[in-house]
């Protein structure tokens, strides 16, 4: 079907009106200035904004970095704090020695067996001063091991060597009778032991050596081992190590070699029990002898 010209349903049909410029859809002088000061003020907020981002990103970095933003990277770092080390070296107090046959066989180069009269006991070189002529060695022991000898000096004699007893000419120096300690000078020249920086402290190992025996028997070089117990007044060390007869005189050294004191008593009793003192050298500086 049709349509004609004369039919209702056909639209009229007519040609659209001109438009003048400032009808048509083009842009006016005032439309480019708001377009452009648009595009000015966009421009300067994205550069803002950049150089926020640029800064927060360069503070993370260097929080990251361990930093704080608010530091300046030049700052010099914090001194570090040394620790001087020990005067006494770096093995433990409260351990053992590593290689004990070998530590024991280095203190038994300084100890002596002391002869007086019927008895035997044990001394060891100090470092000490203030020999007379003709000696090399000041031997430390208690003054029980040598008080026979007081009155009657040719009966001291004093060997070296352990086992093989090699004597050596010996003199009394002086001793305390109060608390119980001696000094001997001898002509041989033996390695000495030294006073630890430190006191001792409960815990700590120890070792006594010296020269014991039943009878007529001396066990040269004899140890035992053990721990401080106490310790009284910084000059009596308690330790559980045992002195035995014949010990007395001998030093109780630590972990490290270094005398801790003079094996001066030990007994047994079934109301106090068990009971081993070393005597600390200080006391021999205070009264025998001028330790300088």
């Amino acid at each position: 079907m049709t349509f004609d010209d004369e039919s209702p349903f056909a639209a009229p049909v007519s040609a659209p009106p001109a438009l003048s410029p400032s009808q048509g859809r083009g842009v006016g002088s005032r439309g480019v200035f708001v377009v452009v000061a648009l595009l000015v003020v966009g421009i300067v907020v994205l550069a803002a904004t950049v150089l926020t981002l640029r800064t927060r990103v360069s503070s993370l970095e260097e929080e990251v970095a361990g930093i704080p933003p608010w530091v300046e990277t030049t700052a010099k770092p914090a001194p570090v704090r040394t620790v001087p080390p020990s005067t006494s070296g770096e093995i433990s107090l409260y351990h053992e020695p590593t290689d004990l046959e070998a530590f024991i066989n280095e203190v038994s180069k300084s100890i002596v067996t002391i002869y007086c009269a019927n008895s035997n006991g044990t001394g060891f070189a100090a470092d000490l001063t203030g020999l007379d002529d003709g000696y090399e060695s000041f031997i430390v022991t208690n003054h029980h091991v040598i008080e026979d000898c007081i009155d009657d000096p040719s009966s001291l004699s004093v060997t070296h060597g352990g086992e093989e007893e090699v004597e050596t000419k010996a003199e009394l120096f002086g001793w305390d009778e109060e608390n119980d300690l001696a000094l001997i000078e001898i002509a041989a020249e033996l390695p000495v032991l030294r006073a630890p920086a430190e006191f001792a402290e409960r815990g700590q190992w120890t070792m006594a050596i010296g020269n014991p025996g039943p009878n007529d028997v001396v066990l040269h070089n004899a140890t035992t081992f053990g721990r401080i117990i106490a310790v009284e007044d910084s000059y009596f060390n308690y330790t559980s190590a045992v002195v035995n007869p014949g010990n007395s005189g001998g030093p109780l050294v630590n972990s490290r070699g270094e005398v801790i004191g003079v094996n001066s008593f030990g007994w047994v009793d079934q109301e106090i029990g068990l009971w081993n003192i070393a005597v600390d050298t200080d006391v021999l500086c205070e009264i025998v002898v001028d330790c300088g």
